[in-house]
């Protein structure tokens, strides 16, 4: 008897853990830690997320001004992953895979702090992609169906050493204001790096 409640109570702590889905929204700011587990994160409405090893297995949906940061765990974009409508989201380290692709649209922006980005192979700097570049090098590809959409793969290493590689679409409208993307930043060493090389420039010229 002992022993079957005892696998009970275990049963209980796990399953506390792990949710269908979680909703972050209406102002609130929630920390997600690593004993944390659910098939799908959704954030909106000023909401704001923080991912400190805490495990997203299936999906995540930012919308309408929603915030998610991460910087350890495991996040994967699934089929019904998607940023809109003022979403931003940033990561600075974790495991982070797509069994689908990452949708990001209506405003929407997605920044990966590391160094060592590249996109369909094409290595790339530092700042928002340049879509119509990439375009142009055959790195990403150009289609208008239900939108204009951007779609193509991109990896690099974050802050804290591991591996990004994920597959993406980004909704963009030419000649319109109507724009969401994807920003690439320097993680420390490479902006000290950057700023040293600026001063150096700067002490040439003069």
């Amino acid at each position: 008897m002992k022993i079957k409640l005892l696998l009970l109570m275990l049963f209980m702590g796990i399953t506390s853990h792990l949710q269908a889905y979680v909703s972050v929204d209406g102002d609130e700011v929630k920390d997600f830690g690593s004993s944390f587990t659910t098939s799908e994160l959704i954030v909106s409405d000023n909401g704001v997320a923080n991912i400190i090893g805490a495990t997203i297995y299936d999906d995540l949906y930012i919308y309408d001004n929603g915030t998610v940061n991460m910087s350890s765990g495991s996040v994967n974009f699934g089929s019904f992953s998607w940023m809109d409508d003022n979403a931003i989201m940033t990561i600075t380290g974790g495991n982070v895979t797509t069994s689908s692709r990452l949708s990001i649209r209506e405003y929407a922006n997605l920044s990966l702090f590391g160094s060592n980005f590249s996109v369909g192979g094409v290595s790339v700097g530092y700042g928002e992609l340049d879509l119509e570049e990439l375009l142009n090098l055959g790195a990403i590809t150009y289609s208008v169906d239900e939108a204009e959409r951007w779609r193509g793969s991109l990896s690099g290493i974050l802050d804290d050493g591991s591996d990004i590689n994920i597959d993406f679409y980004i909704s963009h409208t030419r000649g319109t204001d109507e724009t969401a993307n994807i920003t690439l930043v320097p993680e420390p060493i490479s902006l000290c790096l950057l700023g040293l090389g600026g001063l150096i420039t700067i002490k040439k010229r003069s």
